[in-house]
């Protein structure tokens, strides 16, 4: 089981402290049942069973109770975890000195001095490549350890002790470097960048829409009722041609057939003659009309104005480009 590490001179790991107020009644009972247990275990000389309830009975006065520290701090050093101690007893010597508890400050201080040349302390260097990676987060023996306390030397206690680094959207590294007992130096490097984690849903840009744009319709009202007018005119036309055609034949049949010397109006057949050229005159009349109108339906088609259609919206976002529209 790793043991618990101390980063520069306060790292303790017992949670933050509090004031007296913030603990009630019954977590100050319980606590000095597991003090007194602990510290008898501990006289007793068995440190694995009185360390966990010294740190429970810590952990229920949040702390506030420096005399309980200071005895964990004993154990902790007799179980072996020099580190710990050597922190404990830092945080207490601080602690002392503001509450103007001379005794065990003096006794906090002497402690930590004469514990300093037995730790064994661990440089974790990384480098400045790494060191750049957004978001990158150092654990020790599974707890956060701060950005100040890395490439430089930290006091730890003995046992494997697994240095993890990680990253938002990146492949954590991992190495375990085993902490030997005694005072000496270890070296843990983290030098090659972090890789990209394969399939790391990387956020979509966010791209406002397009304003909303309106086109108009080529199919317009008016440009709808110019075909039928064109038509018509076309109709006519070619009626009026198919007209002038038929009174052109009769009244050259008129000519040809020998009846008539002279003006047309002196024939024989002069009756015939009237009616073909009457003919002709209606058949030019109705090409003139559908004329008229098939003019007047090129000319609406070209000149409609385009109908006002329904809003288009065209957007760009995390799938592509969004055309919606309604006709």
């Amino acid at each position: 089981m790793v043991s618990r590490f101390l980063v520069g001179l306060l790292v303790f790991a017992l949670p933050a402290l509090a004031s007296a107020d913030d603990v009630d009644a019954a977590s100050r009972a319980r606590a000095e049942v597991l003090f007194k247990e602990g510290s008898d275990l501990l006289e007793s000389g068995d440190v694995a069973q009185a360390c966990p309830k010294l740190e429970a009975a810590v952990e229920l006065t949040r702390g506030e109770a420096l005399g309980g520290k200071l005895v964990l701090a004993r154990c902790w050093e007799r179980s072996g975890k020099k580190a710990s101690a050597w922190g404990l007893y830092q945080d207490v010597a601080t602690r002392a000195e503001r509450l103007g508890q001379r005794e065990r400050q003096a006794e906090a201080q002497a402690k930590s001095q004469a514990l300093a040349p037995e730790l064994h302390l661990l440089e974790l260097a990384i480098s400045e490549a790494v060191a750049a990676t957004p978001s990158l987060r150092v654990s020790l023996a599974g707890k956060p350890l701060p950005r100040g306390a890395w490439n430089t030397r930290i006091p730890v206690d003995p046992g494997d002790l697994e240095v993890v680094i990680s990253a938002d959207g990146r492949t954590p590294q991992a190495q375990t470097v085993t902490i030997p007992v005694g005072p000496g130096r270890s070296r843990v490097a983290f030098e090659r960048p972090l890789d990209a984690t394969a399939g790391f849903p990387r956020p979509e840009p966010v791209v406002p829409p397009l304003p909303p744009t309106r086109a108009g319709s080529f199919w317009s009202p008016v440009r709808i009722a110019s075909l039928p007018i064109g038509i018509v005119g076309l109709g006519a036309m070619a009626g009026g041609a198919a007209i002038g055609a038929i009174a052109s034949g009769e009244h050259r049949d008129a000519i040809l057939t020998g009846n008539c010397s002279g003006s047309p109006l002196l024939c024989d057949d002069a009756s015939g003659v009237h009616d073909a050229r009457a003919l002709g005159d209606a058949g030019t009349a109705v090409f003139i009309v559908g004329a008229a109108l098939a003019a007047s339906g090129v000319i609406m088609f070209a000149v409609a104005p385009r109908a006002e259609a329904e809003p288009v919206t065209v957007g760009v976002g995390p799938g592509g480009v969004r055309l919606e529209a309604s006709f």
